[in-house]
């Protein structure tokens, strides 16, 4: 390892898979990704050449999901004034994020139970509570909203529990 190079691995024990060896991966965050398989765990190495990115792996079920954000720039997140579910028919669901500024985000599903989750950037709600509910959607059951981590308390976690197999598209405005 040269200096100043920070290093990570990351071990999924009972875990093999068939990618293995040099990742072409496109990221501001990490380079030189590899893939190592050693009895029964799969090793996942990789460079992190943003030194203001934190690293947040997240695992559940047979999804594993390693997250790079990053650490907020500011003293003074943007606030998350609300969020609008509107059924634009029976199977379509348009949901908007109200916010004080523009809010950088990460949109992924999850399978078993369906949910859409939206990650978002150096962004907080003050009481998490006014916005958990049940939507009174025909597509999404409930949403819940809370912050991402502890050491991450200005990122806050927006899951969308959906009722049904769902598709999914975005715009930012």
């Amino acid at each position: 390892l040269k200096e100043n190079k920070k290093v990570y691995q990351v071990i999924l024990y009972n875990f093999t898979t068939q990618h293995v060896g040099p990742l072409l991966i496109s990221s501001r965050f990490i380079q030189n990704v590899e893939i190592e398989l050693e009895n029964q765990k799969t090793i996942i190495s990789f460079e992190v050449i943003n030194p203001n990115v934190d690293i947040i792996p997240y695992s559940e079920g047979s999804t594993c999901l390693i997250q790079f954000f990053p650490k907020a720039q500011t003293q003074n997140p943007a606030k998350i004034k609300s969020v609008e579910v509107m059924d634009m028919g029976s199977d379509v669901t348009r949901v908007r994020l109200h916010s004080d500024r523009p809010v950088d985000f990460e949109l992924y599903p999850l399978p078993n139970p369906e949910r859409l989750v939206l990650d978002t950037i150096d962004a907080s709600v003050e009481d998490p509570n006014q916005f958990t509910q049940t939507s009174g959607s025909n597509l999404i059951e409930k949403i819940r909203i809370g912050i991402l981590s502890a050491e991450l308390p200005d990122n806050t976690r927006i899951v969308f529990d959906i009722k049904n197999d769902f598709t999914y598209q975005y715009s930012q405005s």
